[in-house]
Order: structure tokens, then C-alpha cells, then sequence
């Protein structure tokens, strides 16, 4: 069994930044101080039993969570290309972000057990900015993928199946803003897609 001298101060980071709280806010509701939050996650200062029990109900996380060292944290990604964020707070971000690496988590584990179909993309010459991007290119393009894909011109009965028969990952989860609705990101080389499920209808999903 695992013990408190096992924890792991980045795993406390991750959940308290995928939950949206500042340090402030998770030492008021755990009965501690920020100056201490801080030292937990830097690894500085293990936490109690007691306050490390705080810290999981707070968090709405399992106490096992913050004694497991993850592999892949490290890992290089691209750019996350999110689909409005005119409005949305660096911290709203933060945590759709936070959370979208567990997503990928999950997935590098699920790897070892099932295998996922290819990624099967066209070659398209984009323009060298996304400012010479123009609805004519878009249409191009979206015709070029549905050929490649063997797609006819109707509408498209189920989005996500094609997407993933075609080796894309595709999740939905509540990101639990409103000014945030959907982001993707090519990552070790697999496209993935999160779309929220907050105030969310299927047209707009789609």
C-alpha cells in the first residue's frame, strides 16, 4: 500500500489547475496556506494524512491519484487550436487544457491494450498563414477529404464514427466554461478533438 511519502507534488498542480482553483482557494477549503500548497506542489513539503484526505475530497480526486508517477508528462505536443476563445480566462484555459491531458493519458494506456485504426489524412497544401485562409480553400479542402475518405456529397450521418474510423480521438467532456466550446490538437502524431457538452446542441457540436 502506498503511503504519504510516496506523493507526488505535480500531480496536486494538475488537479488543483484542472479544477480551476487557485492556491489560495484549495488552502481556505483544506484548511491550510498558500505558502504550503505551494511547497506541496513543488515538492518541497509532503502533506499529512489528514490534509492529504482534505485535499482528495476537495479535488474530487482518489488519494491514489497524487502517489502515481506517470510516464508521458513530458511528452512534445503542437499547438492547441481552439475553435473561440475571444473571451475565455488563461485559467479556463489552464483547466480544459489539464484536463485534455488526461484525456490523452487514458489513451497512451489504452494503447497498450487496443489497437486504434491508422491516421488516414490527405496531403493538403495549406497556405503558410492562417490569414490566407479563405472560405474557397476551406470548400477545396473539404472536397478533397471527403474524396480521399470516399465520402459522397450527402450529409454526413455520424461525424464522430468517420473521424474515428479514420484515427482520430474524439471526446466529449464538460469544460465547464461557456466561453470555451471545442479545441483539437495534433499530438505523437494522432489528431484529437475535444468538443464541450456544456449548453452544447448537436448542430453546433458537429
Amino acid at each position: 500500500m502506498k503511503t504519504v511519502n510516496e506523493f507526488i507534488g505535480e500531480n496536486l498542480l494538475e488537479a488543483r489547475v484542472a479544477r480551476g482553483f487557485t492556491q489560495v482557494a484549495l488552502a481556505r477549503m483544506v484548511e491550510s496556506s498558500p505558502p504550503q500548497i505551494s511547497k506541496f506542489e513543488k515538492g518541497t513539503q509532503k502533506p499529512t494524512s489528514s490534509t492529504l484526505g482534505k485535499i482528495s475530497l476537495a479535488l474530487s480526486m482518489p488519494l491514489n491519484y497524487f502517489l502515481v508517477e506517470r510516464s508521458g508528462r513530458k511528452s512534445e505536443a503542437s499547438t492547441i487550436y481552439y475553435r473561440s476563445m475571444s473571451a475565455a480566462t488563461k485559467q479556463q484555459r489552464n483547466a480544459a487544457e489539464q484536463k485534455f491531458f488526461w484525456v490523452k493519458d487514458i489513451n497512451r494506456y489504452l494503447n497498450e491494450f487496443i489497437e486504434f485504426p491508422n491516421v488516414n489524412l490527405p496531403k493538403i497544401h495549406t497556405p503558410c498563414s492562417p490569414e490566407l485562409i479563405s472560405n474557397d480553400f476551406i470548400e477545396e479542402a473539404a472536397e478533397q477529404l471527403r474524396e480521399y475518405w470516399q465520402l459522397s456529397d450527402a450529409p454526413i450521418d455520424n461525424l464522430t464514427r468517420v473521424l474515428e474510423n479514420n484515427g482520430f480521438i474524439v471526446t466529449f467532456f464538460d469544460l465547464e466554461a461557456k466561453t470555451l466550446d471545442a479545441f483539437s490538437q495534433l499530438y505523437e502524431g494522432r489528431p484529437f478533438i475535444v468538443a464541450g457538452t456544456q449548453n452544447c446542441t448537436a448542430v453546433r457540436t458537429r
